[in-house]
């Protein structure tokens, strides 16, 4: 009897532990297909804000890489159609509408298109080659963009040797489940900086056709932008900027600071988007553009100009006038602007008083009429 009592307590306590692994088991399947359910948008969230972000860095890197080849391309456009960039007419191959003509037109144009004046001179670079991609990659991770677009290009120089430049994108994105999405308009990028160092200065080859020079003989002396770096200035510096045989830094450029001295935006130099519309002067757009977006406005430049050199090569040249040796004040041709010599230089090289006593702050000079010097 008390066997059969034994065997019927194993029996309940069996089942008990029967029931409770069926019960733990049942428990576990349901809790871990509710935490799967639960998990699965939140990682879907998680893949698109990840995506998205990417995209916006990526940005920059096309940005740089198309607006480094505009700026090359517009500057190789002035130098074979012999014509400048003052009053282009931005043709784009988006909806967005880009108020500014100018250069700056002429660079968002061959960024977002790739094309300048009707003509093909980008591919792979743009920035539409690079939406296109981004659709392609966003399929494969079940990503799906309804909207991609340039909402706004904006750029100015952010100093005198940099240009800036800052895209605008709207954005409308979902997985392809309908699970998760995004929206934004207007977003803006970092701003993206681009060196105009060794980019060809187009004002040189504008005012010597100008000036009567044939085309193959006015391509042989556009220079390139490089920065100047002189503590000061004398006679032997003027002479290694001037020379054409020294190394290829001392051929180089300033930052046009010449309102920090009481002058006005005339008496500076034009800007680089200036000298590709072919001013002689920094404009007031440029330079409250720059203000405005970057807070800068000394974005002007200014080189010396070998006249000497400039005979050689077949540019026509009045040593007789006295111009300024100082390039955009040279191409002015304000007759005896260069009523200055300094010692120890070229004996033909002549400079503004301006740019003498105030902006270089040059010892050794004269500017007596006639001025007399120590060669």
């Amino acid at each position: 009897m008390k066997a059969d009592k034994k065997g019927y307590l194993y029996s309940i306590i069996t089942a008990g532990f029967v029931l409770l692994l069926l019960s733990t088991i049942v428990f576990y399947n349901t809790s871990r297909r509710i935490e799967m359910k639960d998990i699965s948008p939140i990682i879907t969230t998680d893949e698109l804000h990840y995506f998205i972000l990417s995209v916006k860095n990526d940005l920059q890197r096309i940005i740089f890489m198309s607006g480094k080849e505009a700026i090359n391309c517009s500057v190789n456009y002035i130098l074979s159609h012999d014509k400048d960039l003052s009053n282009y007419e931005m043709n784009n191959c988006t909806r967005f509408k880009y108020y500014i003509n100018g250069s700056e037109a002429a660079v968002a144009e061959l960024m977002l298109c790739g094309t300048i004046d009707g003509n093909v001179k980008i591919k792979d670079k743009t920035i539409q080659s690079w939406i296109k991609r981004i659709n392609e990659t966003a399929k494969d991770a079940n990503i799906i963009f309804d909207k991609l677009e340039v909402s706004d290009i904006k750029m100015g120089m952010y100093d005198s040797f940099h240009v800036g430049i800052i895209v605008y994108l709207d954005i409308e994105a979902r997985d392809k489940y309908n699970i998760s999405s995004f929206k934004g308009y207007g977003i803006p990028s970092d701003i993206v900086l681009i060196n105009i160092n060794e980019t060809k200065d187009p004002l040189y080859y504008l005012n010597a056709r100008i000036d009567g020079a044939n085309h193959m003989d006015a391509l042989k002396i556009p220079k390139f932008f490089r920065t100047c770096y002189f503590p000061y200035m004398n006679g032997s510096i003027i002479n290694k900027i001037l020379s054409i045989s020294a190394d290829n830094n001392y051929r180089c450029y300033f930052t046009s600071n010449m309102t920090d001295y009481g002058y006005t935006l005339n008496d500076a130099g034009p800007s680089f988007f200036d000298r590709l519309d072919g001013n002689k002067n920094l404009s007031l757009l440029y330079t409250k553009q720059s203000e405005i977006l970057f807070g800068e406005r000394n974005i002007g430049l200014e080189s010396f100009i070998n006249v000497s050199y400039l005979q050689t090569q077949g540019i026509p040249v009045d040593f007789n006038q006295n111009y300024t040796w100082i390039d955009y004040i040279y191409w002015r041709k304000i007759t005896n602007s260069g009523n200055c010599c300094v010692n120890y230089t070229n004996p033909k090289f002549r400079i503004d008083r301006m740019h003498t006593e105030d902006r270089y702050n040059i010892q050794e000079h004269n500017c007596d009429t006639p001025p007399v010097c120590v060669y």
